[in-house]
C-alpha cells in the first residue's frame, strides 16, 4: 500500500511534466505546477523558461521574416521601376533615331531647294528651315542623351543665341497677326 502511494505521488508530477512539453510543442505558454518534489519542480521551472525564451523567439522571426518580405517588395518595386526607365530609354533612343533620320532628309532637300532657289522670297523659309533642323538637331542629341547613347557633358548655353536663330522660325509660326520683340 505505502509502494502504492509513493508510486502515485511520483506519478503525479511526472504527468504534469508531459503536459508542460505537450504544451512547449504546440507553442501554448508552458506554466509549472509545484509537485512538491525538487528535482521535478526545477525540471519545471526549466521548461517554463524554455516555453518562455521559445516563444520570444518565435515572434522575433516572425518581425524578421515580415520585414524580410518587405524588403523584398520594395527591391522588386525598384526593379520594376529600373526597368520600366530602361525601356522609356531604349524607346527614346529609337525615337531619336528615326527623327535623325527625318531631319537628315528635311536638312538634305533644303540644301538642295537653296542652291537651285533663285528667288529671294524662298531664301529665308529655307534657311529657317535648316535652322529648324539645327535645333532637332540639338534635341536629338538630348533624346540620346536620356537614352544613354551619348556621354552628358555640362556646357554653357547662351540663351540669346538660340533665341535668335529661332526668332524667324517663331515669327512665320506665329503668323503676321502676332508681333514677337
Amino acid at each position: 500500500l505505502g509502494a502504492l502511494w509513493v508510486s502515485r505521488s511520483i506519478a503525479a508530477p511526472v504527468v504534469s511534466l508531459k503536459r508542460l512539453a505537450a504544451d512547449m510543442r504546440s507553442g501554448d505558454v508552458a506554466q509549472a505546477q509545484p509537485s512538491g518534489i525538487a528535482e521535478i519542480d526545477d525540471v519545471a521551472a526549466a521548461m517554463a523558461e524554455a516555453s518562455a525564451a521559445l516563444r520570444g523567439a518565435r515572434a522575433d522571426l516572425e518581425r524578421q521574416v515580415e520585414e524580410a518580405v518587405a524588403r523584398t517588395r520594395t527591391a522588386e518595386q525598384r526593379i520594376s521601376q529600373s526597368q520600366r526607365v530602361e525601356a522609356l530609354g531604349r524607346l527614346t533612343g529609337g525615337v531619336a533615331h528615326d527623327f535623325n533620320n527625318v531631319l537628315g532628309i528635311i536638312s538634305n532637300s533644303a540644301h538642295v531647294m537653296q542652291r537651285r532657289a533663285g528667288s529671294a522670297e524662298l531664301q529665308a523659309p529655307l534657311a529657317a528651315t535648316l535652322r529648324a533642323v539645327d535645333v532637332g538637331s540639338r534635341l536629338t542629341q538630348h533624346l540620346m542623351r536620356f537614352a544613354g547613347r551619348q556621354r552628358v557633358r555640362a556646357q554653357p548655353l547662351d540663351l540669346v543665341r538660340y533665341l535668335n536663330e529661332a526668332q524667324e522660325l517663331i515669327r512665320i509660326v506665329l503668323g503676321k497677326r502676332v508681333v514677337l520683340s
